[in-house]
């Protein structure tokens, strides 16, 4: 009897050093040395729930310097923050703050959100399979929107379509079709006019 005890403890102890380590793996990972610079920084965030939750968050992201404007998008837990042209910020620091204000940060990506080129605007169409609810068509809006290039987006489920203003080159329609597809769907650009 003693032997089952010892040998379920040892196991037990097997899985909690396990699990220890590979949490700390995962939030080395997580808490990776990027920096933006000059960027919209989308940040995919838990536990959002109202526009108190929102205001809260909102305060403590704006505490940070260098930080332009800020939009949060409650039902979808995204949050696209702005910075100023040369300002920079830690992906570290933006997720101690996003936990200081009592949230889970999950993904945080940067996209820059300056494009000054000489393109004109030109109006995309994407043709994305794979899109079977509201859920995904919210996705899709939100992984376009992190793009910088992306304006107007509009994301139809009938059609399973994207149309949006994008205001760059050919480069940047290339990160509209990654952006969908790192999302799991398939895209993929049937028009692109000068608007």
């Amino acid at each position: 009897m003693k032997t089952i005890i010892l040998n379920s403890a040892f196991v037990l102890f097997i899985i909690f050093v396990a699990g220890f380590f590979a949490n700390h793996l995962v939030l080395a990972n997580q808490e990776s040395g990027t920096v933006f610079k000059g960027e919209k920084i989308t940040i995919r965030v838990d536990g959002l729930s109202c526009p108190f939750c929102a205001y809260g968050l909102e305060k403590k992201l704006k505490s940070l310097q260098g930080v332009e404007k800020i939009e949060i998008k409650v039902n979808d837990g995204v949050v696209f923050l702005y910075l100023k042209k040369d300002a920079e910020i830690a992906e570290s620091v933006l997720r101690k703050k996003v936990k200081e204000a009592g949230f889970t940060p999950r993904e945080i990506n940067g996209n820059k959100s300056e494009v000054t080129l000489d393109a004109p605007a030109k109006k995309v169409t994407l043709k994305i399979e794979g899109m079977t609810c509201e859920n995904c068509v919210s996705r899709v809006e939100n992984a376009l929107n992190g793009i910088g290039c992306a304006k107007n987006v509009e994301v139809n489920l009938e059609n399973n379509q994207a149309t949006l203003t994008c205001l760059g080159d050919k480069s940047h329609q290339k990160q509209l079709v990654e952006a969908v597809e790192n999302l799991g769907f398939k895209a993929e650009i049937v028009e692109a006019k000068e608007n």
